[in-house]
């Protein structure tokens, strides 16, 4: 569901939270808030994106070997900084 009229009438009928799956081509977190909805999920996408890069990376690395598609990976430290974060503070993975 992508019409914003149509989730607007949805969360003003259903006497419960109204969640909607976002990705491509939908409204922005803010849109679909102010149509009503408390709750987005993304679904698979977030996994689409990173075998898309996996397949990037490994198209490059066997087409001439270069590894320019890792080109701004974050780092190590950065990863483990990103997953240790205490569990339910702003930002934190599983918050």
């Amino acid at each position: 569901m992508t019409d914003l009229h149509i989730l607007h009438e949805l969360s003003r009928r259903i006497a419960a939270p109204l969640n909607a799956l976002a990705g491509i081509g939908s409204a922005s977190v803010g849109e679909l808030h102010d149509a009503g909805v408390r709750r987005v999920s993304i679904g698979g996408n977030a996994a689409k994106a990173a075998y898309a890069t996996v397949s990037r990376v490994a198209a490059e690395v066997l087409g001439d070997g270069n590894w320019s598609e890792l080109a701004g990976s974050p780092s190590h430290a950065d990863m483990d900084a990103l997953f240790s974060r205490e569990a339910g503070s702003p930002g934190s993975v599983g918050a």
